[in-house]
């Protein structure tokens, strides 16, 4: 139907629709999409990142039973494709759809997904809650250097762009727009942003926690070392170099101090 406008498609397409969306549900997707100034156009004039843009929206309009999204951002830019991953969030709850997003990247899964099929050359490598699979197994594709860990937690204070979280037991202070108690986020620390004391200090670091060290493990170039802690159930990794392991005399049973900035959490 390369002879429709966008607008005549998207008519279409809640023509036919069993059960779509609602007229303003639609405007609102039109706007949060950035469709309005596209509504004249033929899919021929479109470019890569409008053309995925609008037929994500007619399959958000449709209002299926569930709905298959294969690699669906790309081509569209960072900020556009933040706001369409919230939406998409919002959409699933709203509206108890399920969905199979498909993606080589990390930070959109972390976005939105719930579960996670961990997939390699067609292989299965690893299937369950997304910050299980991810901190068992560490995918980078590129876009994340060094160890990390993913946090599931609950907003318990925001005030003045500090935002207090419980993941596990463990309280963190973090910096974030906006948030209300008994809102859900999901965060990644990484290795290299955790520093460690045998002492707390007076300092600008907002959180610094009492830890035990679990286990230390030398990294391949062995100036480094990957120590993993744990308090209440939570585990943390911290990436130390040599020296500053062999000062802090670590060893496994010992309690510490981890220090880690609130801009470092993200």
């Amino acid at each position: 139907m390369q002879h429709l406008t966008v607008h005549e498609h998207i008519l279409w397409v809640r023509r036919f629709a069993a059960d779509p969306l609602s007229t303003e549900a639609c405007d609102a997707l039109i706007e949060a999409f950035e469709i309005e100034p596209l509504m004249q156009q033929t899919p021929a004039s479109l470019s890569g990142g409008e053309k995925q843009r609008v037929a994500l929206l007619c399959a958000l309009v449709k209002k299926s039973r569930w709905i298959l999204l294969d690699e669906p951002l790309v081509g569209i830019g960072n900020k556009m494709k933040n706001t369409i991953l919230a939406c998409l969030k919002d959409y699933a709850a709203t509206y108890k759809t399920p969905m199979l997003f498909i993606s080589h990247h990390i930070n959109e899964v972390v976005a939105l997904a719930d579960h996670l099929l961990l997939l390699n050359k067609g292989s299965v490598l690893a299937s369950g809650p997304v910050t299980d699979v991810l901190n068992a197994y560490q995918p980078d594709y590129g876009v994340i250097s060094g160890r990390y860990r993913f946090y599931d937690a609950e907003v318990t204070h925001w005030q003045n762009g500090i935002c207090q979280v419980v993941t596990q037991g463990v309280s963190l202070k973090l910096l974030t727009s906006k948030k209300n108690p008994g809102d859900t986020l999901r965060f990644r620390l990484l290795a290299k942003d955790i520093s460690l004391a045998l002492a707390p200090t007076e300092s600008s670091i907002l959180n610094v926690l009492k830890a035990d060290v679990k286990s230390i493990e030398h990294l391949e170039d062995a100036y480094r070392i990957c120590v993993t802690l744990q308090r209440a159930s939570a585990l943390f990794v911290a990436e130390i170099s040599l020296e500053s392991f062999k000062k802090l005399a670590l060893a496994q049973g010992m309690s510490v101090y981890m220090q880690i900035k609130a801009s470092a959490i993200e």
